[in-house]
């Protein structure tokens, strides 16, 4: 089975002006922050593409040298907000 993440139509998202973002989740009274490159990954995060595709994608907008690292980081933040249920375990 493949994941692809998808935001939950529930969350509550404040852009802030440096960039980061916050989100948060009325159903379970959850809330956390995103650093601007937490903040993209969000974005991508729309169920057509799986965390593998993402980070391509990320890598296009962010310039990180170490495509390792930006797996991690994508690997980190999808994990993160899938446990706190901001993001559906979208299977296929």
């Amino acid at each position: 089975m493949t994941y692809f993440p998808k935001r939950s139509q529930l969350v509550v998202t404040h852009v802030m002006p440096d960039g980061h973002v916050s989100l948060y989740l009325p159903t379970t009274d959850l809330a956390t922050f995103l650093t601007p490159i937490g903040a993209i990954i969000w974005e991508f995060c729309d169920g057509t593409q799986t965390a593998a595709e993402i980070v391509p994608l990320l890598l296009k907008v962010i310039p990180i040298e170490d495509h390792q690292l930006a797996k991690v980081e994508v690997d980190m933040v999808l994990k993160q907000l899938t446990e706190k249920g901001f993001l559906l375990p979208e299977l296929c």
